[in-house]
């Protein structure tokens, strides 16, 4: 992952910025922001990315399909269906492990889906009776 690239190389504030771009929708506005955010956790940032380095490779490396089905609580899986660190088919393929999941994608969001019609998305999912 590129995150994982740019920390091993120490070039932290376009880790950070990286990171934070999947949380902001793309706009200048959002750009500006991630780009300060990123310049002042890069300043307090560690010497040594390896916690970063191993946190970005322990996500990518996690084996979970296998493990899914044993999942028996109810289950909303949420995306937005435009994140840049996962694809909509790796939310499709999680849904469809667990048993009796649901999946919503939102479209036009990131990482991670956010705002009202995510609330009431949520909301009616846990209002549900199963």
């Amino acid at each position: 992952m590129e995150v994982g690239r740019l920390a091993r190389q120490r070039r932290r504030r376009e880790a950070y910025g990286v990171l934070l771009g999947f949380v902001f929708r793309p706009s200048l506005s959002s750009r500006i922001m991630v780009w300060i955010v990123s310049l002042l956790m890069s300043l307090s940032a560690p010497r040594d990315p390896s916690d970063l380095v191993v946190t970005i490779e322990a996500e990518d490396k996690h084996a979970f399909r296998d493990r899914l089905s044993q999942i028996t609580a109810p289950t909303l899986v949420v995306a937005g269906a435009d994140d840049p660190g996962h694809t909509e088919q790796l939310f499709r393929e999680t849904a469809a492990g667990i048993p009796d999941a649901r999946l919503i994608l939102h479209p036009g969001m990131g990482h991670p889906a956010s705002g009202k019609q995510f609330e009431r998305d949520v909301l009616a999912f846990l209002r549900e009776d199963r």
